[in-house]
């Protein structure tokens, strides 16, 4: 698939969901270079269950292996994800807290078709990493599943704006959580992440958190391609 036509794809699925933040509520922000969901979040905290209705837990099965992703859903038959979650096999869970736990709320559909960005290599895995899953029938819309909140395309995030990032996984080195997780952290200055990360690209990544705090989203700092970041604009 041409870099063309992904772009309709990802319209298709997307623009009807655009609108501006609204004062006092909160809209995603999602650059092509990242994605949502499975990463580590340190010194955050367990969300409120279903407060974030549009978080999916991805199950994959590859020819060699199992395993799991994280991601959100923009359109009632669209979940939008990492591109290095692609696998022979994918379904999708909606309506989620606790993902060890069979929840009444939630809903599971399989995929039935990967869109994985063209430009996309796993060989370079933060570059283009990102693809939308079409799922074989639309979600039942409700206050624990629900499309994401969209922002403008020309939307920036200003150094000190508040985002908070959500995502299943590790907790620590060595301890893991099966409930939805939540830190806050701030935008930082470009500048911040140049000089700790020589791969940071303030074009398709942001730079969060508090070089002075423990909390951390996988890369303290770094925008990563594991979790969710909702920033209020």
């Amino acid at each position: 698939m041409g870099l063309k036509v992904w772009q309709e794809e990802v319209g298709a699925a997307t623009d009807w969901a655009a609108s501006p933040g609204r004062c006092g509520r909160s809209c995603s922000w999602w650059p092509f270079s990242c994605s949502p969901g499975f990463g580590q979040i340190i010194g955050g905290r367990e969300a409120r269950p279903h407060s974030y209705p549009y978080m999916a837990f991805i199950q994959i099965r590859t020819p060699v292996r199992r395993k799991v992703c994280g991601g959100f859903l923009v359109r009632e038959d669209f979940v939008m994800t990492a591109a290095h979650c692609l696998g022979s096999q994918m379904n999708v869970i909606l309506g989620a807290h606790n993902i060890r736990t069979l929840e009444g709320t939630q809903q599971r559909i399989p995929v039935v078709r990967p869109i994985p960005h063209p430009g996309y290599s796993p060989l370079q895995s933060h570059s283009n990493d990102i693809m939308l899953l079409q799922l074989a029938n639309r979600v039942q819309r409700n206050r624990f599943v629900r499309p994401v909140p969209l922002p403008q395309t020309q939307n920036r995030l200003r150094p000190g704006t508040r985002c908070t990032v959500a995502g299943w996984g590790l907790t620590g080195p060595n301890t893991r959580t099966d409930t939805l997780q939540c830190v806050q952290l701030r935008v930082q200055r470009d500048g911040v992440c140049r000089r700790r990360f020589v791969s940071y690209n303030g074009r398709t990544q942001i730079c969060v958190g508090d070089p002075r705090q423990r909390k951390s989203a996988f890369v303290v700092l770094s925008l990563t391609p594991h979790l969710h970041f909702i920033c209020s604009l």
